[in-house]
């Protein structure tokens, strides 16, 4: 009994979806065939979308067994033509057509949530998910215990707040309900159900079928005939929109007139509820349907139950009775066979046919018997299932109480907080009521003050215009400097030249008696020439650097014929018993510098260790840092030596620690300046105790 009105819902649910048609086979076929025609010479997937669409309503009766792989095509073929509302129908039929083959609805519903947001994606998602809801069906009682215990836990505590959500979420626990109890609570969720697809928009069809076909079915098993006929009332209205949708679309052999007469012959199974007129009415429009329809007739002659449902609703018992035992033995005779049973002893007490009594009445006492300790098992698990609710709803208000409770004090901890915020403001209020007052008075304070600024401000424009006109005197001036010193320079350097070449004349004009005697006193003349000229350079140089006139011309160089270069220059200076050397840590040493300028910081280095070695050594040393990225050259002696302390005061400009030495102290300044303009440093080495000893760093790029 079971399994047959499981056969029986299964049915329902595709008959809802899958319409029959009027016309004949053969005439069905040729519109196929000249559908297939037109569909060869579609330039568009757009053009195909509407030909494939009615070769699916077509081929829905002809050729059933191909309907899933047509409804793959045109699927994708409105994928292609961005046609949305297409693809989620055919994933609906799809769903539909596999209903019992959860791999296949698991593909279906990853497909639907690929579909762009809207009310076809949530429409589909929810469609495969309520149809997948069925496939727990046949699970065993305590599996299906647990899974509804988990479902009414869900809906009771933890209910979703999207209204397809919970609309997929409540169908399970009425599918759950219906398998396990057919009373009072089923009703009560099918109610609930029934009100949430109400809150849904008019054109969403498939959701209310799904439901309406078997809650229809649910209702009458559940003993309520009055909410039947009315949900049935409604999937017909639902099937008249429909299938006006459709016709609309061009799709005008898409007929659900055999599912009207299903909808009709149902309504008609609760005729007791039934007035006269509406007993009437639903014969009338299921034999109209019967005459019309093919597939409809088909149905009435393998199961007239239209008629025995109108003989009884008259008392037509002679009419209903060969009726029932025609239905009874034949093979669709097991559906609701209990029920037909009860018309048939009915019909043989009204007609006192106790021959009839004494055949059926033992198969429907078996039959009353299991049904009732079936509905007495479904009522002490309904008990188990309501007691678990009332837990749940329990532990909900309990839950809830608690939520208040905490609410509460969040409203207090809020009204504290408020009242301080609001004292708070107050006091902010008044404090700048009293900076607005005090504002005032700086206002106008600030008024004379900036009459008193403005006058300044004029002031301080007529100093800058001063300054300004100060600084370019400053600046001509510096220029004229320079341009003097040059001059100056010049003009000393050629009679110094003159003065040391006739000294050269005097020794090479005397007799070879006073040449010794001559030749010292014309190096003498010599040295003081080059001083002379020395200081000169260094004033001109320095002016150059302030005046930033000095030019770069850096060249790819070897350090070691600088350094040797310089040596060879200064040591022809040193006082005798002073020796200068020249020691290289590496074979060769090319960096990327100007090397005129690294020879003049290297001769003014020497030159200050000249001045101050009296005897001894003077030693260059030149080697890379660690990690070869500049070139360390070293001007070591053993002299007088320079204090630490004296370490940056000895570079600051005429600056002499020996006031009886010779020179104006620029050397070691200038030699610092030029090495900074190379991108490396002059310093002084504290820790050599020797003497002194200079540390020059350039870049080797």
């Amino acid at each position: 009994m079971k399994r047959t009105l499981k056969t029986v819902l299964v049915w329902m649910c595709i008959l809802c979806v899958l319409p029959a048609f009027a016309s004949d086979h053969n005439k069905l076929a040729g519109v196929a065939n000249t559908l297939n025609a037109q569909l060869k010479n579609a330039a568009t997937p757009g053009d195909s979308i509407l030909l494939m669409q009615n070769l699916f309503d077509i081929y829905s009766v002809l050729k059933p067994h191909q309907l899933d792989s047509l409804a793959t095509r045109i699927y994708l073929t409105a994928l292609a033509a961005d046609d949305v509302h297409a693809a989620a129908d055919m994933l609906r039929q799809r769903s539909n057509i596999n209903t019992n083959n959860d791999s296949i609805q698991q593909a279906m519903l990853a497909l639907a949530r690929q579909l762009p947001v809207g009310q076809d994606r949530s429409e589909t998602i929810a469609f495969i998910r309520m149809k997948r809801n069925y496939l727990t069906r046949d699970l065993d009682d305590r599996t299906r215990s647990k899974r509804l215990h988990e479902l009414l836990t869900e809906y009771t505590l933890h209910r979703p707040s999207d209204v397809y959500e919970q609309l997929v979420l409540l169908h399970a626990v009425c599918v759950n309900i219906a398998k396990s109890a057919q009373g009072d609570l089923l009703v009560s969720y099918m109610d609930r159900l029934q009100d949430l697809l109400d809150e849904l928009p008019q054109d969403v069809y498939s959701l209310r079928n799904l439901f309406q076909v078997v809650g229809a079915i649910n209702y009458i098993e559940a003993d309520q005939p009055l909410k039947a006929i009315e949900l049935d009332k409604k999937l017909l209205q639902n099937v008249d929109s429909l299938e006006s949708f459709y016709t609309r679309q061009g799709r005008p052999y898409r007929n659900y007139d055999a599912n009207r007469y299903i909808i009709y012959t149902r309504m008609l199974s609760n005729w007791r509820a039934l007035t006269p007129e509406q007993v009437e009415e639903f014969y009338s429009r299921a034999m109209e349907l019967k005459d019309t329809d093919t597939r409809a007739r088909n149905t009435y002659t393998n199961n007239p139950r239209p008629d025995i449902f109108h003989a009884m609703a008259n008392k037509d018992y002679e009419r209903a009775k060969p009726l029932l035992r025609q239905l009874l033995d034949g093979k669709h005779g097991r559906i609701y066979r209990r029920n037909n049973l009860r018309d048939l002893i009915e019909c043989a007490r009204q007609t006192n046919d106790q021959a009839t009594m004494a055949e059926v009445s033992l198969e429907y006492i078996d039959l009353l018997q299991a049904y009732l300790d079936k509905r007495l098992q479904e009522r002490y698990k309904e008990l188990q299932i309501l007691y678990d609710v009332y837990e749940m709803q329990q532990r909900y208000d309990l839950l809830r109480s608690e939520k208040i409770e905490s609410e509460y004090q969040k409203s207090r901890i809020i009204l504290f907080i408020s009242l301080a915020f609001i004292i708070i403001l107050v006091a902010l209020l008044i404090t700048l009521a009293r900076m607005y007052r005090r504002k005032r008075a700086m206002a106008q304070s600030l008024e004379a003050s900036n009459e008193a600024l403005r006058v300044e401000s004029a002031n301080l424009r007529n100093s800058q215009t001063q300054l300004i006109e100060a600084r370019d005197q400053a600046e001509k001036a510096n220029a004229f400097k320079t341009m003097f010193i040059r001059d100056m320079s010049r003009e000393i350097n050629i009679p110094l030249k003159a003065v040391s070449e006739y000294a050269h004349l005097i020794v090479d004009c005397s007799e070879s008696s006073a040449h010794p005697y001559l030749e010292r006193y014309s190096e003498l003349v010599d040295l003081n020439c080059e001083l002379l000229t020395s200081i000169i350079n260094d004033v001109l140089h320095l002016s150059e650097i302030d005046s930033d006139t000095v030019t770069l011309q850096s060249r790819l160089t070897d350090i070691h014929k600088i350094c040797s270069a310089a040596v060879d220059m200064v040591e022809r200076r040193a006082r005798k018993g002073v020796t200068i050397s020249y020691h290289n840590c590496v074979d060769k040493i090319d960096i990327y510098t100007d090397p005129r300028r690294v020879q003049q910081i290297l001769v003014g280095v020497l030159s200050n260790a000249v001045k101050f070695t009296p005897k001894g050594t003077i030693t260059v040393d030149a080697a890379l840092s660690k990690d070869g990225k500049n070139i360390i050259i070293s001007v070591a002696d053993t002299g007088i030596g320079i204090p630490p302390e004296q370490a940056e005061y000895i570079f600051e400009r005429f600056v002499k620690l020996d006031k009886e030495a010779q020179g104006v102290g620029l050397g070691l300044t200038i030699s610092r300046m030029l090495a900074r303009m190379l991108g490396g440093d002059l310093t002084l080495d504290t820790t050599y105790t020797h003497g002194a000893r200079f540390v020059l760093i350039l870049p080797v790029k």
